[in-house]
């Protein structure tokens, strides 16, 4: 018996010790991050940018071989096939690498625009989280409220029943809400290329209200002259001009003329889609800033009816919560105010977005520090 007692105290003892040498499970560490420490891990992670490099440096390779072999000169002197050829091939190299050097510089501003997209589109997404949240938690006061009032003869089991489903949706929508902010969340990781378990709380907050521009006109001009999706559609036509230019070797003249064609019709496509979409991107910023400008008159409006209802709560003319649906509270009136200045800050940044988008298309710089600030939201309990 001794002996079992022994063993027993000594197995405690060794998973005691055990336990102490292993390390404890430890929460991820949240990271604060703002838009512009993003763009940056997403421009030194990005594997686009790696590959634009590497493919950089074999134009350059093809290029600098392409020119060695136009110094040697034929027996049949430099208006033969062969060479001909070789020069044609050289000029096409020479054009490659100017394009491949615009592509990496184009490739940067794309992956700053998909970051401010992302950026944005989670901070919409959190918003919609504290906006759930902040119903929520006033559902939840009500709630309490009715189960006092039911067991006092105020309200009927049905009323009650009736507040106890409506607390069990909103918690269903912070459910579906925090799904959503996890997704977005996870797109920006993504294109940080950060690991799974990489925690982040956005500090920086939209505060553009509008974003001039040029007229129209003078909007479409610069975008099919400096667009990613044009410029590259008349590289291929200089392709083809190049090869007419030469006799090539094995090569059906006819065929040259119908690449070149097909070359020139894309090209012009190209520029029509452009067109088409700053003139649409144009007009639906256009209404942007116009509900931004209702929405702040919104956000004083509900920062009026606060200081009222404080007022009338001081005075005991309304109460802190109400039961009847619409009915002037205090908590109410909290309520419209913090979803009203949300609301705002949506319609802000889906206009950083558009704005980004925008100046992607007509070549301008996508990022500009003056629409940010750095700034941590204000937080409210989750729903478990």
């Amino acid at each position: 018996m001794r002996y079992i007692k022994m063993s027993i105290a000594l197995g405690v003892l060794t998973f005691f010790l055990i336990s102490l040498l292993m390390p404890l499970p430890l929460n991820a560490e949240v990271r604060s991050l703002s838009l512009e420490e993003a763009i940056e891990l997403s421009l030194k992670n990005n594997p686009e940018l790696t590959k634009g490099n590497l493919e950089l440096e074999k134009a350059e390779i093809m290029r600098d071989e392409a020119a060695q072999g136009i110094h040697y000169t034929p027996v049949e002197g430099v208006f033969s096939p062969e060479y001909q050829a070789l020069y044609s091939g050289y000029q096409q190299a020479q054009l490659t690498v100017r394009t491949k050097k615009r592509a990496l510089q184009v490739e940067e501003d794309k992956i700053a625009n998909e970051v401010i997209s992302a950026y944005a589109s989670a901070i919409r997404n959190y918003n919609v989280l504290q906006k759930a949240n902040l119903q929520y938690n006033l559902v939840d006061k009500q709630n309490t409220i009715a189960s006092l009032s039911r067991k006092i003869g105020i309200i009927s089991d049905h009323s009650y029943e009736g507040s106890k489903l409506g607390k069990k949706q909103l918690q269903e929508t912070v459910r579906l809400a925090e799904s959503n902010y996890e997704g977005s969340i996870a797109e920006l990781r993504r294109l940080l290329g950060q690991n799974p378990n990489w925690e982040v709380k956005l500090i920086s907050r939209p505060i553009i209200n509008n974003y001039p521009r040029h007229e129209l006109s003078t909007e479409i001009n610069r975008g099919t002259s400096e667009s990613m999706l044009v410029w590259t559609k008349e590289f291929l036509v200089g392709l083809e001009e190049i090869k007419q230019k030469w006799v090539m070797p094995y090569t059906d003249r006819q065929i040259q003329d119908i690449d070149l064609s097909v070359a020139e019709i894309d090209y012009e496509d190209a520029k029509r889609t452009v067109r088409t979409t700053i003139e649409q991107l144009y007009y639906t910023i256009d209404t942007i800033e116009g509900q931004i400008q209702v929405a702040e008159l919104n956000c004083e409006k509900t920062m009026r009816d606060l200081e009222i209802a404080e007022l009338k709560y001081e005075l005991g003319l309304i109460t802190l919560y109400s039961q009847v649906p619409g009915s002037e509270s205090l908590s109410n009136a909290k309520l419209e105010a913090q979803k009203a200045k949300l609301e705002l800050e949506d319609l802000q940044a889906t206009l950083v977005e558009l704005k980004a988008n925008y100046a992607f298309l007509t070549g301008q710089g996508v990022y500009s520090a003056d629409d940010w600030s750095n700034a941590t939201p204000v937080e409210t309990a989750n729903v478990k």
